[in-house]
């Protein structure tokens, strides 16, 4: 980012971008539309031309985004079965909602606002950008959220007796943290929506297909003539594509170095990191993964499971002879890291580096909110959707 736009204000900085960024990309189908309208009602008895056959393919492109977002906000989310256990609330419910409870208060500190860490899972319909204050609850509200975070259901889907226990237990650890909070009036708030991620309608932004050209293939290509020139040959572990770089003897640790990134354009933006790795940690085998259902490549790859990550990047580790590595993760990388710790045999994993991190207190309301809910309020969230 250069220097000049650096030193404006942040909000100057985010409106900036948006301009440079979202503004082209949004503009581009609604010019295709007027282009093939003006070209049907103005000039109907001209050739059509190159820019006629790709404003149809653009609107042909966005159609068929359309569908797509319609056929996947009707498919459930898929939730492991062990969190759609129906059990009583006493005592396996209400005793994990406490010991949650005990785990965000350790998280938070003493000093921290319990009131804000519940409300901030609350906002505003229509688009306002902030969340509620406390006062603004009712009963309904929490149980709302609170449905969605044991049962993956509605309120009306849960027992009153069982999910009423919850709703009280978590009204009494906000207000252990300050007594001079009111209680919570019974009803329900219409104006306030609770955020929950797996029953919510799909959040999504469409790009035109000429945006998918350039993370599709210009940076592919890119990072294909970068990473051939810096010594990296591409490979296949099942459905898991990677770059190899086998070591080059002079270092005494035996161990490769494997990256995972996160959302973006792929490696071509890790680069510079790249090279520091190879600098810092000369003769290491390297190898960096390309996860490409986050990189905007079409089509869309299957989203593997964590279990099927785990067992392709395994399987990388075998086909350039190793049995464990020390991982770098970045951002969504991290996550999958998460999955190897959790997963993978022991030595696996036999060292890990977190950057930007994402597993961690996932229980707060950080991550989902800001990541999915909220509108960008700084130039690196602005960036965000375009990934």
């Amino acid at each position: 980012m250069p220097k000049w736009l650096i030193a404006r204000p942040a909000g100057f900085r985010g409106t900036a971008l948006w301009a440079v960024t979202e503004l082209p990309t949004r503009a581009i189908t609604p010019l295709c539309v007027a282009r093939l309208l003006a070209r049907l009602l103005l000039w109907p008895s001209q050739p059509a031309s190159a820019l006629d056959a790709w404003a149809a393919v653009e609107v042909a492109f966005f159609l068929l985004y359309t569908l797509r977002k319609a056929h996947l906000s009707r498919q459930p989310a898929q939730i492991p079965t062990f969190a759609l256990d129906r059990q009583p609330a006493e005592p396996s419910k209400l005793l994990g909602i406490v010991t949650f409870l005990e785990l965000l208060a350790e998280a938070i500190g003493p000093g921290g606002d319990r009131a804000v860490e519940v409300a901030e899972w609350f906002m505003y319909k229509g688009g306002e950008a902030r969340s509620p204050a406390w006062a603004e609850l009712r009963a309904g509200n929490l149980g709302e959220w609170l449905a969605w975070a044991y049962w993956n259901a509605d309120p009306a889907q849960v027992p009153a007796t069982e999910l009423e226990p919850l709703v009280g237990a978590v009204e009494r650890w906000v207000r252990e943290g300050a007594a001079e909070l009111p209680a919570l009036p019974p009803g329900y708030n219409a104006a306030l929506f609770a955020c929950r991620l797996t029953l919510d309608g799909l959040r999504c932004s469409h790009r035109p297909l000429f945006a998918y050209v350039v993370t599709h293939l210009a940076c592919a290509a890119a990072a294909y003539a970068s990473l051939r020139s810096r010594g990296f040959v591409r490979r296949r572990a099942g459905s898991l594509s990677f770059w190899h770089k086998p070591g080059a003897g002079a270092s005494t640790d035996p161990r490769p170095l494997v990256f995972l990134g996160g959302l973006g354009v792929g490696l071509v933006s890790y680069l510079r990191l790249i090279d520091e790795l190879e600098h810092h940690f000369p003769g290491r085998a390297l190898l960096l993964v390309e996860l490409e259902h986050l990189c905007m490549r079409l089509p869309l790859q299957h989203v593997p499971s964590p279990q099927d990550s785990v067992n392709a990047l395994r399987h990388a580790l075998e086909l350039c002879g190793a049995e464990g590595a020390h991982f770098i993760c970045h951002s969504f990388g991290t996550v999958v890291l998460s999955w190897l710790l959790r997963l993978a045999p022991e030595g696996c994993v036999q060292a890990a580096t977190f950057v930007d991190p994402i597993p961690f207190l996932l229980f707060k309301s950080n991550v989902a909110v800001r990541f999915v809910y909220a509108p960008p309020r700084t130039p690196a969230e602005q960036v965000i959707p375009l990934a």
